[in-house]
């Protein structure tokens, strides 16, 4: 980087060749200084790569170490898996003969049984073709006697329906001729009365006059 000119007034008391060998002094010693400071940048990155491998490497021998304890742990723990894999193995085989054993058992157990169940069905159905056969009939014989039984209740209820029929009528005869008496008499009991109302106000018509004279004459005013 080329340094700026000198003003003027520092030239010209300098003078022009002092003025050169100065400002050539300063570019050396700007020179210089961005040397050391290249080098100084240098060595402290240096440094701090330095640190941070060192951090690096420390970082991936406690990863290593981990790595290899975590390895033998899932190795241990592989191995005893291992160990009770087999066992359930074994369990297992030991189960599933026991259990094929068992199933064997049941199979002829339910065989027995089924066969026995198939007797008791054929029984119970002989049983059941019985009791209906002898219900049928029953019930045929039950059905004729009430079929008999209402038509024996029917014809005395028509019969009883019959009378009764005729008593009505009978009786309503006779209540028709009593409700005619009875409003003939009262028409008749009308008529008189009506006639003894009427001649009660012509009577007091042809009265009233001669009773207003009589009072008059009785009382003067």
């Amino acid at each position: 980087m080329k340094l700026p000119e000198l003003p003027v007034p520092l030239r010209q008391l300098l003078g022009p060749t002092v003025s050169d060998y100065f400002i050539d002094y300063l570019q050396e010693l700007m020179q210089l200084q961005r040397e050391e400071v290249v080098q100084m940048s240098m060595t402290q990155f240096d440094r701090r790569l330095f640190q941070e491998i060192s951090g690096i490497r420390l970082d991936m021998s406690e990863m290593r170490e981990e790595y290899r304890s975590g390895l033998a742990e899932v190795k241990t723990e592989m191995a005893e898996l291992r160990a009770d894999m087999s066992e359930l193995r074994t369990e297992l085989k030991t189960e599933m003969v026991e259990l094929r054993a068992d199933m064997s058992e049941l199979r002829t157990e339910l065989k027995t049984e089924m066969a026995e169940l198939r007797t008791d069905m054929s029984e119970l159905r002989t049983e059941l073709k019985t009791e209906m056969a002898e219900l049928r009939a029953e019930l045929k014989t039950e059905m004729g006697e009430l079929r008999t039984e209402l038509k024996t209740d029917v014809a005395e209820l028509r019969s009883d329906f019959a009378s009764l029929r005729a008593d009505t009528s009978t009786q309503m005869a006779h209540l028709r001729a009593e409700v005619k008496a009875d409003i003939a008499g009262v028409h008749h009991e009308i008529s008189l009365q009506t006639k003894w109302i009427l001649a009660a106000m012509a009577t007091f018509t042809v009265l009233y006059p001669v009773l207003s004279q009589v009072v008059a004459r009785l009382l003067p005013a």
